[in-house]
C-alpha cells in the first residue's frame, strides 16, 4: 500500500510541477 501511495504522490506532483511551468511559459508569452 505504502508502494502505491508513494508513485500516486510522485505521479501527483509531476503533473502539477508540468502544469505551473505550462502556465508560466504562457503568461510569458514566449517560450
Amino acid at each position: 500500500a505504502g508502494f502505491t501511495t508513494g508513485v500516486c504522490v510522485l505521479f501527483l506532483m509531476g503533473i502539477l510541477t508540468l502544469y505551473c511551468c505550462y502556465r508560466v511559459v504562457k503568461s510569458r508569452g514566449t517560450i
